[in-house]
């Protein structure tokens, strides 16, 4: 089901009253949601967790006015796949280890007007900042 269908008919039940007591909100919903009142305050369940099990951000993306109102359920797995023949091509001798060298390796991978030196899966801004949501 697309995002913004599961969204609208979550909605509608929350209105109705007859939402699931639990499920899943994606972040992008969060604080029109929560602004809603649709969302219970989960600050006191949250303190009960270890937080250093979890990166920082979303648990920053899951507040609204210091209060949480989400718990972060998963960190995607992703993985960069690359051509070994066109790195050698471009002078790039060994996979980058650092932000720093990726940004330098896409550079030399760049071919203007023919191919981009890094390319990802993205329908729109909010799914491309998703994936790399959990690094930040």
């Amino acid at each position: 089901m697309p995002f913004p269908v599961m969204k609208q008919k979550l909605v509608v039940s929350l209105r109705s009253g007859d939402a699931p007591d639990m499920g899943y909100v994606d972040g992008r919903w969060l604080q029109e949601m929560q602004t809603a009142g649709f969302l219970a305050d989960l600050t006191a369940y949250a303190d009960t967790l270890d937080k250093k099990d979890f990166y920082e951000l979303p648990w920053k993306t899951a507040t609204v006015d210091n209060k949480i109102y989400a718990i972060p359920d998963r960190i995607d797995p992703w993985m960069i796949y690359y051509n070994l023949d066109m790195f050698k091509a471009a002078g790039v001798k060994s996979f980058p280890k650092t932000m720093d060298e990726f940004v330098e390796a896409c550079k030399k991978l760049t071919v203007p007007g023919k191919q981009y030196g890094f390319g990802m899966v993205g329908a729109n801004d909010a799914t491309l900042i998703g994936s790399f949501l959990n690094i930040l």
